[in-house]
């Protein structure tokens, strides 16, 4: 079921709903737009070039179906999409003009309550230099940085604590 967004002077409006097998062009496009803008500072042109090998809408879709995707709509505009494969956060993407908005922190909680259902004890990701940050605010830390196909990553590890259940409280308990 589709999740609305807040809204306020700082965020922007949006929806929250699985990603179908149409979107994933714009997925793709969005990584790119992505990656050339937000992640410049940190990667040379060329790698991310050699990066965006791993998000065409066909290696997207060779994905798919082992992934649950999930992406933040304004409208038909995908602000945003994150994926989870079993505990390993993977395609965790916002476009510039939402990042700092919500988007992502939406996103990433969805993530996290579907890995608790799923029964996860904990999420995994390689993170980009650029999302660190982002993936630390959330309470993962990194374990050590990696080098893949010449490109730096951290790998980045969080433990889901199991949510307990309140006791009823004493006037629940009388009634």
């Amino acid at each position: 079921m589709p999740r609305a967004g807040l809204n306020s002077s700082n965020q922007t409006s949006f929806v929250l709903r699985q990603a179908e097998r149409r979107d994933l062009a714009a997925i793709s496009a969005l990584v790119a737009d992505t990656l050339r803008i937000s992640n410049a500072a940190d990667y040379a042109p060329a790698m991310i070039e050699r990066i965006l090998i791993d998000f065409t809408p066909e290696a997207l879709a060779a994905s798919y179906p082992r992934r649950v995707i999930w992406v933040a709509l304004r409208g038909a505009t995908i602000l945003g999409t994150a994926s989870l494969e079993g505990s390993r956060v993977h395609t965790f993407f916002i476009a510039p003009q939402a990042q700092g908005r919500g988007c992502g922190r939406a996103l990433f909680e969805r993530l996290e309550t579907q890995a608790r259902n799923d029964g996860a004890a904990g999420l995994c990701v390689r993170s980009s230099l650029t999302a660190r940050g982002f993936y630390a605010r959330h309470g993962f830390v990194s374990v050590r940085d990696e080098t893949i196909n010449g490109i730096a990553t951290v790998w980045m590890e969080k433990p889901l604590a199991a949510i307990r259940s309140l006791p009823p409280s004493s006037a629940q308990s009388r009634a």
